[in-house]
């Protein structure tokens, strides 16, 4: 029985992990990627994607809307007053647009890609927090 089911679960795994496997997204799931910012305008933003191996993965272009939402990641240490742990980081997002956009500024997105035109998928950028400098 537990060969058995080992097997299973084997050529399951298999399944899902070979390029046959894997589907597309349908039209309105929300995906989330990390990645650099390549190029930005108005209108589109294009990343290199990282693998979670920290590889740089492929580059994907998302469409900007007016309601895409902007953020920036503000690290701060302050002072706590505690002998044990006299200072915190204390991280905070600050509202921004898409015109702070900086190329090989790491940023993390949440989009959704919505189908077909002209052959390709459009994703659209729903939220983005961009990293600060190092």
């Amino acid at each position: 029985m537990k060969r058995s089911l080992s097997a299973a679960a084997v050529l399951a795994l298999v399944a899902l992990l070979s390029p046959a496997g894997v589907a597309d997204q349908p039209p309105g799931t929300v995906s989330e990627v990390s990645g650099k910012v390549i190029k930005a305008d108005d209108k589109t933003l294009s990343i290199q994607t990282r693998r979670p191996g920290g590889q740089f993965g492929e580059a994907i272009t998302f469409q900007i809307t007016d309601t895409t939402r902007v953020t920036k990641l503000r690290l701060t240490l302050t002072k706590t007053g505690d002998p044990k742990m006299p200072e915190k980081l204390v991280a905070a997002q600050v509202q921004a647009t898409p015109k702070d956009f900086e190329k090989d500024q790491m940023i993390s997105a949440i989009y959704t890609t919505t189908g077909q035109a002209g052959g390709k998928d459009v994703n659209v950028l729903l939220s983005a927090v961009i990293q600060p400098a190092k």
